[in-house]
């Protein structure tokens, strides 16, 4: 049981790294308002998924890691 929950963890956090570093991914000007918000699509995806794991905590921590990382105001994401 133990073992379960920490591959889902590492499934959980390997899909918010993936989400981070498509938002920071350039894209031509042509395809820049076509990009789909891959942090909150993921977010809701594991919120529905997992409700008791991924929360209202989570999504604020990678609010603020989108912010620090596409050098936005802090906690607009958030």
């Amino acid at each position: 049981m133990a073992k379960t929950k920490k591959q889902n963890g590492i499934i959980i956090a390997f899909s918010f790294i993936l989400a981070l570093l498509l938002v920071v991914m350039p894209l031509p000007d042509v395809l820049r308002p076509y990009r789909p918000e891959w942090a909150t699509l993921v977010m809701i995806y594991w919120c529905m998924a997992l409700p008791l794991r991924v929360n209202i905590g989570i999504a604020w921590i990678v609010g603020l890691l989108i912010d620090v990382l596409t050098g936005t105001l802090l906690g607009q994401h958030a």
